[in-house]
């Protein structure tokens, strides 16, 4: 049940990222698009904190897809696009750790990679400043 719940969750995450929730001109939609992506990849990359510190590791499957999908949608500054890009990619390859970790139940293996993808969203962040 509570794998169902985190799901659902999740799904829902997947959809407020979706452009079809923006508001306003395209300008306007296109910015409040990526505020929500941003929001949606901080509260995944804070509800997989969660998951994995409760040990709830074989839950972490959609809910890293939900983070993958908000990070696909962040359209950084012009001047940030190439730490950005770099951010992105080390953030992404944090996150298919974790999977990877979450996947074997692994739960040493998992909080360690966890820690690393606190560290490139961090990172990310900075870029997006």
């Amino acid at each position: 049940m509570l794998h169902k719940s985190l799901s659902l969750l999740a799904l829902g995450l997947l959809f407020t990222a979706s452009p079809a929730f923006a508001q306003g001109n395209e300008h306007d939609g296109h910015h409040q698009t990526a505020v929500q992506s941003t929001t949606t990849l901080d509260q995944t990359i804070q509800q997989l904190e969660t998951m994995i510190a409760s040990k709830q590791l074989k839950s972490t499957h959609d809910v890293i897809t939900a983070a993958t999908t908000a990070l696909e949608a962040i359209t950084p500054p012009a001047a940030q696009k190439e730490r950005f890009e770099g951010a992105a990619m080390q953030l992404q390859t944090q996150l298919n750790a974790l999977h990877t970790a979450a996947d074997s139940g692994n739960q040493t293996l998992s909080e360690s990679a966890m820690k690393k993808v606190r560290g490139a969203y961090k990172l990310l962040q900075a870029t997006l400043k």
